[in-house]
């Protein structure tokens, strides 16, 4: 055993590596299967003792990735004058009547964009990042507080109610 040792491994190292080397495959099927366990509980008991910290931020994590497209689509650049003409519908007499050039709005097409500005290449808008992120969540809040309002008030209703719904369905 003593040849077994490394500079770094020590006996402990060596003498374990031996053992399991020495094992038959049914050893180490068992061996497998005891450590995913055992591992798979530690990581429940980690999981019940972290939650008060997780579930904020898995939920925070989740809300990210629903509002990442309404924050992708405040901070994509657009021209005014490109979108004034789209909302009349009017584009030097013409009918927005194809995808493509509704696209352009938002991509910023050059036959699209006015040649004013600087560079020739019209003047983009857009909204920054931080001002995007703000406007969302707040949305976002007011959406959420009038639901739970319209719920509570729903609930409100039926518990007064109850009484004169249970007369009638019992008659």
């Amino acid at each position: 055993k003593p040849a077994m040792r490394g500079a770094a491994g020590g006996a402990a190292a060596g003498g374990a590596a031996m053992q399991i080397a020495g094992l038959s495959s049914v050893e180490l099927h068992l061996v497998c299967i005891s450590l995913v366990f055992i591992s798979t509980i530690c990581c429940g008991w980690v999981l019940v003792y972290l939650q008060s910290v997780l579930k904020p931020f898995v939920f925070a994590i989740f809300l990210a990735y629903l509002l990442a497209p309404a924050v992708d689509l405040l901070t994509t650049p657009f021209s005014p004058q490109a979108l004034g003409r789209w909302l009349t519908g009017e584009r030097a007499g013409k009918v927005y009547e194809d995808e493509e050039e509704t696209a352009a709005l938002v991509i910023g097409n050059r036959s699209l964009r006015s040649t004013r500005g600087r560079g020739g290449r019209g003047d983009l808008v857009a909204c920054p990042h931080s001002l995007a992120v703000l406007v969302v969540l707040s949305l976002t809040s007011m959406a959420l507080i009038l639901l739970v309002n319209l719920v509570v008030n729903s609930v409100a209703s039926l518990d007064e109610k109850f009484p004169k719904y249970k007369d009638q369905a019992l008659r």
